[in-house]
């Protein structure tokens, strides 16, 4: 029988052990260059089932839903460190005074980049920004915004994902939110706005829009592989009595000529939405060290 002096002992070892271990703390599903945003030893980047974070030996400590691990190869025994990516899309991993342990991934050219955990258990860069909403509405000129109901329904999160398919819009039309920012659909005209809290910022330009006498009935939405969003519109035909598609090209035609590749659309904490194709995924032999 153990003596009461050994489990005094055993349970104060243990309060230190907890004492010890790092609370992680949810910090999104992305970083991005321009706030400088870091992941530092205690926090953790959280998709779904999927998680990353900077351990005590300061590698990035990927761990996906079906339980497989990936780590950033270049550590430092029992040392705090942060992640952040870079304005070049590099990915530099630094101790707490400023020495860099790794960097991951290529240099690009000068711009805005995001480091993403995607819902698939990647860690991908995206960048440069190939365009981005720009907020031109002031107070005195942007338009009430009457919110609903099930305007408190689940957060939709701030990243929408490249697809070959349309999405649903939920019941309150929010399709992306970023603190007190909004990207929302409405569904009367199929038009794109960001919104802060009760006012309508800025309408998303729409490029091409296609006339209709028709009724509209749904809203659907999609980020294409090329970077341009679309919208269309379910409409009700007063002649045929059916149900007829109609596409709006609503933003980024033009804008580039990249090749179909991956994309997403991110809606920053200033509000502003921006556009960014793939650029190299990290957790694979692409995203080696480069120290």
């Amino acid at each position: 029988m153990a003596t009461p002096t050994l489990v005094m002992t055993s349970f104060l070892l243990l309060l230190a052990f907890l004492f010890f271990l790092p609370a992680f703390s949810d910090t999104g599903v992305a970083l991005f260059s321009d706030n400088h945003a870091t992941l530092s030893t205690g926090q953790s980047l959280v998709n779904g089932e999927n998680s990353v974070c900077i351990n005590n030996d300061c590698q990035l400590d990927l761990r996906r839903a079906d339980g497989s691990r990936w780590t950033s190869m270049r550590r430092e025994a029992d040392t705090k460190c942060n992640a952040r990516i870079n304005k070049r899309g590099e990915v530099i991993i630094r101790t707490e005074d400023g020495r860099v342990v790794d960097v991951l991934g290529d240099a690009g050219e000068v711009g805005s980049y995001a480091l993403v955990l995607t819902p698939e258990g990647h860690l991908k860069t995206f960048g440069r920004t190939i365009w981005a909403g720009d907020l031109t509405a002031t107070a005195a000129t942007s338009t009430p915004y009457q919110r609903s109901r099930s305007d408190s329904e689940a957060d939709p999160g701030y990243i929408l994902y490249s697809s070959d398919r349309f999405i649903d819009v939920p019941e309150s039309g929010t399709l992306l939110k970023n603190d007190k920012y909004r990207l929302i659909l409405d569904s009367s005209d199929c038009e794109l706005s960001v919104i802060n809290e009760e006012r309508r910022l800025h309408h998303l330009k729409v490029v091409n829009r296609v006339p209709t006498t028709t009724t509209t009935t749904t809203c659907e939405v999609k980020l294409t592989t090329e970077g341009e969003l679309l919208t269309a519109l379910n409409t009700v035909n007063s002649d045929k009595y059916g149900v007829d598609p109609v596409w709006h090209r609503v933003f980024g035609t033009g804008v580039t000529t990249v090749q179909p590749t991956e994309f997403i659309g991110a809606l920053l904490a200033t509000g502003e939405l921006r556009i960014y194709p793939l650029k190299s995924r990290i957790d694979s032999n692409s995203g080696k060290s480069r120290v």
